[in-house]
């Protein structure tokens, strides 16, 4: 019988403890290779868990108040309840399984203000008009400053209705508690008495879509709001309007609700359910807002994590599987002579495979269970630092929600983890000792298996590849994290059969060398290139998994980062919702309240459009040439000296009989390149032959310089085909006489351009792909068409990689004062600016700010709020973490590669010392053999990754950065070149500790010692 037959019992127990010291280091190499992959799996788990939970409504939270709502706005209905019933009973269907907050207001056009506040006195035309409005919720997004909340009983009592005044817009008025308000609407007086002030909580919440005055206190039609009850608001004799907007709950909303709440956002959708449903809309309905748009960005975003998500499962999931097939062949290797004296014993297969099993589980299932219990401890935590969140921070309840589920999550990857890595184990061991045993892998050609598996390796991975590019942001995750990866095996595998040949070329081109180990290595490797496929493999997978994480890591941080830079386009972009041309109702956007902000270093304005270039639609950004962002080299127009006054003398040469008057409107320009078109009035025909007419009007107070650009004259009430010349002179002694000008009837108006604002050409500095696009060059001139029409000569400046305040590869950049004076000579709509952007070191305080103190919609952007780094961030951290873990199995399978090498290496190196060489001579030959091979395959895995990152990363980026229009180039990140090196420091150590065991075997044998034994 033999030992296994005979031991029984604690027989058996002692037997396994015994054989498991023998290989002690084989064992732990297994436990260490399960732990390290159980703890990845788990933390990657939970950490991707969260970062699309937290990491989406992130996304969902920076957007700007307007886009991360909708706005469905009708008159309203006679059954005020009835008809929100319905709209509600819409969204419910719409929303079903979306947690969302819907706000509904009331609203009734601007009341006038009456002076005296007693109602005896009249409208006061110099005051401003008072927002009536009423919002039942109110309550739940806003503070009471001082008084009592107005209660609903008070509506019913007789006398002033009770109100609650926005503190901004007390303020404004010069009211406080129990001050009386009365306004005028319709012709009817209405008696206020302030019980309460209040402010908003949040003032950018979505729930009031980006209306200024709840947090400012004033718009541009008056102040407010000044809230009622909504059964007082309906009293007043005019038409009121409802307005419902509808958000998501963003602390309660699930990765995988934001695609459908995009879908559901729909505006055109929802406009077609409430006309099927009926008794809604009163004088039609409007729905705005980007909900839409922010959340199917969200979405792609998230979807682009999932398919990043995969690669580091991918890649530790490779090592993995090779480390444990190394790990089972070394115990292979190590009991070879045991396997077969058991056999020889009487021990059949089935008990070999048997104890074989229970040594795997043994070693393999406590440390799937630590590794599991560890990851589950170490998920949450890890994944909140990724996060950069605390438990404390509301926006990270998804962390505490994710405790229970990493237990279950740590049980059951642990429980298949350690179930397949007995397999492997057991697998490869069980083919060791067979092949051992029965000699079955003599004579087999080891190459031909290689070139199958690698051909097979190129075919899979070329048609993923295919499929990633082919699809691009459309790509499935599977592909997205498969392709990579199967690239990255493929080209390692296609550089390992090339060792061959290579070590060959290196062999006959040093034929006449002596005494060189690496030559020596080289002609062994030629000859035995089959005896070294796992070293290659395992160090190659290993530095190419590190250098393609690199390449992935920092090309899809790169891109988010130009992106976020593009986007933003300084730390600071507000833009104004107003009137998109300019004109004498228009009030100018300008730079100077943003500058004077606390932490500001610099503010300008700037215009965004689209303009044509023969049949190319690009996008035009404006900026006064001295931002900073406009960078240097663009030519600006020399304005003039700023006015002191604007008044103009209007002189004729119309016979007195002639009708009519010259109307005169003055172009002003600031520093910045504001427009403000200001009428100066008319002058009366008659009265302008001789003498002339002097007509004036205050500078515009927006700004403290204005330079005079043009003058419009228009001719009124004057007919007759008989033309009128007429002479503009300044007062302003630096700008002087202006010019003359025709009107007629047929032609009755006309424009003078100051001579100092003319401009022949416009320079641009265009995108090299704008250029490239248009055939262009520095120097070339063009013909740009801007979106009001107008045709405006230009000349290529200058070109650029990238053009400031778009991610468009196709832009342009002028001098805004330039574009403004070219405008103006090309007549038609002028395009006013409506963006300002700021340089500040602190872009959140300033945002905030601005969003206060604004008195119309204004969206706020920062490079933060821009980016898509709160899910990307932790996402690619998950990688990095996976990378690390597939080079620390890396390590262990490659030691447990060079030690099976070193054992089948030492009967040579015993042959070669009995025949005389030296021990010194045989370690030198050894170390170096194993370190041109391991140095061969950390290359080709270097390039194999970065081949893999070159083709696969730029589309993998663009699919984890939705928002972008930009080409994603190749960056590799430092971190992960540093892995890099910490592998080849890593290897070379296990390569020194290997080839300083291997010859005291050697020398073992020659002191007598048997070089094999059977058991005793």
């Amino acid at each position: 019988m033999s030992e296994v037959q005979r031991t029984g019992g604690p027989g058996a127990i002692r037997l396994l403890a015994r054989r498991f010291r023998t290989q002690l280091a084989a064992q732990l190499g297994i436990a260490a290779v399960v732990l390290i992959v159980c703890i990845t799996g788990v933390i990657t788990s939970i950490g991707l868990d969260l970062a699309s939970a937290v990491g989406g409504r992130e996304l969902l939270r920076d957007a700007p108040a307007s886009q991360a709502s909708l706005a469905v706005q009708t008159g309203l209905a006679a059954d005020g309840s009835a008809q929100d019933a319905a709209m509600r009973s819409v969204f419910a269907q719409r929303f079903a399984g979306i947690p969302i907050q819907i706000t509904r207001t009331v609203s009734v056009p601007p009341a006038d203000l009456i002076s005296g506040g007693n109602g005896t006195g009249s409208v006061d035309p110099a005051a401003p008009r008072v927002l009536l409005e009423a919002d039942p919720d109110l309550l739940s997004a806003a503070r009471v400053v001082s008084g009592e909340w107005p209660a609903v009983e008070q509506s019913t009592v007789p006398g002033p209705l009770a109100a609650a005044v926005q503190a901004d817009a007390a303020e404004l008025l010069g009211i406080g508690v129990g001050d009386p308000l009365v306004v005028a609407i319709s012709s009817r007086s209405v008696s206020l008495l302030v019980s309460a002030l209040w402010e908003p909580r949040d003032p950018a919440a979505s729930r009031w879509h980006g209306d200024p005055a709840p947090a400012s206190g004033s718009t541009l039609d008056g102040v407010g709001p000044v809230i009622l009850e909504e059964n007082d608001l309906v009293t007043v004799p005019v038409p009121a309007t409802v307005r419902w907007v509808v958000a998501p709950r963003i602390d309660a909303i699930e990765p995988g609700a934001i695609d459908r709440l995009a879908r559901a956002s729909d505006a055109d959708g929802i406009s077609e359910d409430i006309d099927r449903s009926g008794g809604i809309g009163v004088g039609g309905v409007s729905v705005d807002g980007g909900l839409a748009d922010s959340a199917a960005a969200t979405g792609q975003a998230l979807a682009g994590a999932r398919g990043i998500s995969g690669i580091p499962l991918a890649l530790v999931a490779a090592l993995a599987i090779a480390a444990l097939v190394q790990l089972g062949g070394l115990l292979a290797s190590s009991r070879s002579t045991e396997a077969v004296v058991v056999r020889a014993r009487g021990a059949s297969s089935r008990q070999l495979l048997a104890a074989a099993v229970l040594e795997a589980a043994v070693v393999c299932l406590p440390s799937a269970a630590v590794g599991g219990l560890l990851g589950g401890v170490l998920g949450v935590p890890a994944a909140a630092a990724m996060l950069g969140t605390a438990h404390s921070d509301p926006s990270s309840s998804a962390l505490d929600s994710s405790l229970g589920s990493a237990l279950g999550l740590s049980i059951g990857l642990s429980a298949a983890i350690g179930v397949l890595s007995v397999v492997v184990v057991v697998a490869s061991t069980g083919a060791g000792w067979w092949s051992r045993s029965t000699g079955a892998a003599r004579g087999v050609p080891a190459g031909r298996g290689l070139a199958i598996a690698t051909a097979l390796a190129v075919l899979v991975a070329g048609v993923a590849v295919a499929q990633l590019v082919g699809a691009g942001r459309d790509a499935a995750g599977a592909v997205a994290a498969g392709a990579p990866v199967l690239a990255a095996v493929a080209g390692i595998l296609l550089l390992i059969i090339a060792v061959r040949p290579l070590a060959a070329a290196v062999a006959r081109r040093a034929a006449g060398a002596r005494g060189l180990d690496v030559v020596t290595a080289a002609r062994l490797i030629a000859r035995q290139a089959g005896a070294f496929p796992a070293i290659l493999l395992i160090a190659a997978l290993s530095s190419g998994a590190m250098t393609m994480g690199a390449g992935i890591i920092g090309t899809a941080v790169s891109l988010d980062t130009r992106t976020a830079d593009a986007l933003a386009g300084a730390d600071v972009r507000a833009s104004y919702a107003v009137q998109g041309t300019v004109s004498d109702r228009s009030r100018p956007i300008t730079a100077g309240a943003a500058g004077e902000l606390d932490g500001v270093r610099s503010a300008t304005i700037a215009l965004s459009t689209t303009a044509t270039v023969g049949p190319d639609t690009l996008q035009l950004m404006a900026l006064p040439a001295r931002a900073p962002a406009s960078g240097s080299g663009l030519r600006a127009l020399d304005a003039g000296t700023p006015l002191t006054e604007l008044r103009i003398l209007v002189r004729t040469d119309a016979p007195a009989e002639r009708p009519g008057a010259v109307a005169i409107s003055a172009w002003l320009a600031d520093d910045d390149g504001a427009l403000a078109r200001v009428p100066l009035g008319a002058a009366v025909l008659s009265l302008t032959r001789t003498a002339g007419v002097e007509l004036s009007a205050p500078l515009p107070a927006a700004s403290p310089h204005w330079r005079l650009l043009a003058l419009d004259a228009e001719l009124q009430a004057s007919p007759g085909a008989a033309p009128v010349e007429v002479t503009l002179t300044s007062s302003d002694l630096a700008v002087g006489e202006i010019g003359a000008v025709h009107l007629s009837s047929p032609r009755p108006s006309a424009r003078a351009l100051v001579l100092s604002s003319a401009v022949a050409e416009l320079p641009v500095r265009l995108s090299r792909a704008a250029a490239a696009r248009a055939g262009l060059r520095v120097g070339d001139g063009f013909e740009v068409a801007l979106s009001t029409g107008a045709r405006i000569p230009a000349r290529v400046e200058a070109l650029a990689d990238q053009i400031p305040g778009t991610s468009s590869p196709r832009a342009a950049l002028v001098d805004l004062p330039t574009l403004d004076a070219a405008m103006l000579a090309a007549t038609g709509p002028i395009l006013q600016a409506a963006e300002v952007w700021v340089g500040t070191d602190s872009p959140d305080a300033v945002a905030g700010a601005i969003v206060r103190s604004a008195d119309q919609p204004v969206d706020v952007v920062t490079r933060r709020t821009a980016s898509v780094g709160a899910v990307l961030d932790p996402t690619l951290d998950v990688l990095l973490i996976g990378m690390l873990a597939a080079g620390a199995i890396g390590g262990v399978g490659f030691g447990a590669a060079t030690r099976i090498r070193a054992r089948r290496s030492a009967e040579e190196g015993r042959i070669l010392v009995a025949l005389g060489r030296s021990h010194r001579s045989e370690r030198r030959s050894s170390a170096a053999l194993i370190a041109v091979v391991t140095g061969y395959g950390l290359l080709a895995g270097s390039i194999a990754g970065a081949a893999a990152a070159a083709i696969c990363g730029p589309v993998i980026a663009r699919l984890a950065v939705p928002v972008t229009a930009l080409p994603g180039s190749v960056s590799f990140a430092a971190s992960g070149l540093a892995g890099v090196l910490l592998l080849v420091v890593l290897t070379a150590l296990i390569i020194v500790l290997q080839s300083g065991d291997a010859p005291s075997s050697a020398r073992g044998g020659r002191r007598g010692r048997p070089a094999t034994a059977g058991p005793s």
